[in-house]
């Protein structure tokens, strides 16, 4: 009788998972674009040759510009920073890659990273999380159409197709990353809303105890395995509002009437923007994590609110029930970076600063 109740418990589960032909093409989607980018591998030869190509193709993108000005550096001195950003950019991207695969990030993207029930639910949340990189994508080759039609000429340190190759392929590999970040984010919120659910069902403490600690085992191997390329993506946006930062300030002759520069600013526009979109998206992957840690901090207060009926031999009091609030409450559960959780505060306050170093940036700009 226990056999047959736990194969019916499986086949429940299983149908519940079933995948629509929606999902299943959406699933399969993901699953190939994280493939193409070097983030999963094939099977076979292809999983070793791929990420190579990959590698590679990110390697050239950000050295060759570095390698063929450093020719050009003692022939001209005055050199704008910003237009390395792209460089940058690509070695930046070579190095989350590497840091993605250095800790297996396959395991937190695989079907077995969700329970089962919920894998399909998990599915149905790619196109919105598709839907914030896309956009960034958009931006991000629009601005580099632009520059080609309109503000080329502008700046000859601008106009090579080494360095606007590099914006693409830079921009191409940090959408496909954000777009990593999101889909796990999403996994995790779904686990800790599924937990609520699940308490709000059954009352069980002791059972919330156990799938309390399985999802506080969760979050700190997601924090581990993506904190590595939040750091490094986060360091390469921060460069590229230093090197703008140091031509604004220090090079405000040559972007008038210059040796490479024809006194026009509209070029600017580009390396900013693309720069601006960059830190929007990464803010807002970080105000999804601050979302779980938010979430985790809610939940006591969830299941603290729930009250059953007294029966005879109960009461109001619940002890299992106050354990759980203050084993939730104890365990300080989140997503962290470097030990520290991520929070809307803490967010907040980096977006503040980005605002305020762009408007010191466009101020300098048109003073100059």
């Amino acid at each position: 009788m226990a056999e047959a109740d736990d194969k019916r418990f499986k086949n429940d589960l299983l149908e519940e998972a079933s995948l629509s032909r929606c999902g299943k093409c959406m699933s399969m989607t993901a699953q190939v674009l994280f493939k193409l980018f070097g983030i999963l591998t094939f099977q076979g030869r292809a999983g070793y040759l791929l990420p190579a190509i990959v590698n590679l193709i990110l390697l050239w993108a950000g050295t060759w510009h570095l390698v063929r000005h450093d020719g050009d550096w003692d022939m001209h001195r005055r050199k704008l920073w910003s237009a390395f950003n792209g460089a940058l950019m690509c070695l930046g991207m070579f190095l989350a890659l590497c840091c993605l695969r250095r800790v297996q990030i396959q395991k937190l993207v695989a079907p077995e990273c969700c329970p089962l029930r919920l894998y399909s639910h998990w599915i149905s949340t790619i196109p919105s999380d598709l839907l914030a990189a896309s956009v960034f994508l958009t931006m991000q080759f629009s601005l580099t159409s632009w520059y080609l039609s309109q503000a080329k000429g502008q700046c000859e340190n601008y106009d090579g197709w080494s360095l606007q190759l590099s914006h693409v392929v830079a921009a191409a590999v940090f959408g496909v990353l954000m777009f990593l970040k999101l889909h796990i984010l999403s996994c995790l919120d779904l686990m800790i809303d599924d937990f609520s659910l699940q308490y709000a069902e059954l009352g069980d403490a002791e059972q919330g105890i156990l799938q309390w600690s399985l999802i506080q085992a969760t979050l700190n191997q997601a924090s581990n395995r993506l904190e590595g390329s939040f750091l490094i993506s986060f360091t390469a946006i921060v460069s590229g509002f230093a090197t703008l930062s140091a031509d604004l300030i220090g090079s405000t002759e040559m972007l008038d009437h210059g040796e490479h520069c024809s006194g026009e600013a509209s070029w600017l526009l580009q390396p900013l923007l693309m720069i601006i979109s960059k830190g929007l998206l990464l803010t807002y992957v970080l105000l999804r994590a601050a979302g779980i840690s938010h979430k985790c901090e809610r939940t006591k207060h969830f299941i603290n609110s729930l009250l059953t009926p007294p029966s005879e031999d109960s009461c109001y009091l619940d002890t299992g029930r106050s354990y759980l609030v203050r084993y939730i409450d104890d365990s300080a559960a989140g997503f962290c970076i470097q030990g520290g959780r991520i929070t809307f505060f803490a967010v907040m306050k980096l977006f503040y600063g980005m605002c305020a170093l762009t408007f010191a940036i466009v101020t300098q700009a048109y003073s100059s």
